[in-house]
């Protein structure tokens, strides 16, 4: 007897599309919170590693956003122009400050991890989404 099971399939497939992209937006700015130690006052970070919260604008500030619609799902990670407008200086550094990296950094780190993860749930996807269960063989059932 053959089993299909579509709709289990289609149920998981489902979940890899919308909840993914939250999931890695919000992995992705919880990586660069995560990246920022506690400095306070007049310790700083060196170039190349993620600032240290000083007085929290910046780690405050980074959020996520998703939307769905029926071409599929997006999400952005982004940090409030208003209540860190350093952000971007942090990032990318200036003419007189080196770059100290929070964004782009996380949001490798995630993909990668993603790709990963991805790559092993492939394999488990392909096994399940034969989508058939050979029951009973050889039996009259």
């Amino acid at each position: 007897m053959l089993q299909w099971h579509g709709e289990q399939v289609n149920k998981a497939l489902d979940l890899t599309s919308y909840d993914v992209v939250v999931m890695l937006a919000k992995e992705s700015a919880n990586e660069m919170k995560k990246s920022m130690p506690y400095g306070g006052g007049s310790t700083r970070s060196n170039p190349e590693e993620p600032p240290y919260i000083d007085t929290g604008r910046l780690y405050n500030s980074i959020t996520t956003d998703a939307t769905k619609d029926l071409d599929g799902a997006e999400s952005i990670v982004y940090t409030n122009k208003l209540l860190a407008p350093h952000a971007v200086h942090l990032e990318f550094g200036t003419v007189k400050m080196a770059k100290r990296p929070f964004f782009a950094h996380a949001v490798n780190k995630v993909m990668l991890t993603f790709g990963q993860i991805f790559a092993k749930s492939q394999v488990n996807i392909a096994k399940y989404t034969a989508g058939l269960t050979l029951m009973g063989m050889g039996s009259d059932e």
